[in-house]
């Protein structure tokens, strides 16, 4: 996996340098986040996208869970912006795929596992749970999958944690 590595990592370097200062005060505005969240919010937004371009090239996708994902819908309405910047650091664009239900999919739930996994090898720490909702909440068992709407929040493991307020 040597050549996946330092692909994201470069990829990275190229998103981190991209300007996203009018997604991030609209995002703040609506969100009513402070500006040290909005950071981190925008850090691991980058993160996911850069490696999931890698991942595209190597012809997978990731699974999306989590807070970051409202970062992620406001900025596919800023159409040329996240046009251009799929552009500069995928050199296609990244599709934004929605479950229909209102629980995740097996696929879904395997490409978050692969992202997160993919997440520790690349960027050599573990993905913070308070962004992105921790493995143990995940199951393909029937009526246990995850609420899409997790947070992430504490790492609860809570199937479908739609009552925490911590979002």
């Amino acid at each position: 996996m040597p050549g996946f590595v330092e692909d994201a990592r470069r990829r990275t370097a190229i998103a981190e340098n991209i300007d996203l200062s009018p997604i991030l005060a609209r995002y703040r505005r609506e969100q009513g986040l402070a500006d040290e969240i909005v950071k981190d919010h925008t850090r691991e937004l980058i993160r996911f996208l850069a490696l999931s371009a890698t991942a595209l090239n190597r012809k997978r996708s990731y699974g999306m869970m989590g807070t970051i994902d409202k970062l992620w819908h406001t900025f596919v309405i800023f159409t040329r912006e996240y046009a251009g910047f799929c552009d500069k650091v995928a050199g296609r664009f990244i599709h934004h795929v929605p479950e229909t239900e209102d629980k995740a999919s097996a696929a879904t739930i395997d490409g978050y596992l692969d992202f997160l996994a993919d997440y520790e090898t690349v960027l050599g720490e573990t993905p913070p749970v308070a962004y992105w909702p921790s493995p143990k909440s995940l199951s393909r068992r029937p009526g246990m999958e995850m609420e899409l709407n997790c947070g992430g929040c504490s790492g609860c493991g809570h199937y479908g944690c739609s009552a925490c307020a911590a979002h």
